[in-house]
């Protein structure tokens, strides 16, 4: 198995601290990155902010191919 480095962070924007970790991954044919970001419901100012390199398994990309190009093209024959 093939692994990258990837460096995921993490962003307190109140207390102005960040973390960063270095993480190994897998080497995947489909990749996204995961971001979430929290926001004061009374201000709207955003407070946190995470992102992170994540990897769509075979699984889901199975599913997410036959739902959204396979199936429809079935259903049009």
């Amino acid at each position: 198995m093939t692994f990258k480095n990837s460096i995921a962070y993490s962003k307190d924007l109140i207390k102005g601290t960040k973390i960063e970790i270095l993480k190994k991954k897998l080497i995947m044919p489909l990749t996204g990155i995961a971001t979430v970001k929290l926001y004061d419901s009374l201000t709207g100012k955003q407070t946190y902010e995470a992102k992170s390199e994540n990897r769509i398994s075979a699984v889901f990309g199975n599913m997410a191919y036959l739902d959204g190009f396979y199936y429809p093209i079935l259903d049009n024959l």
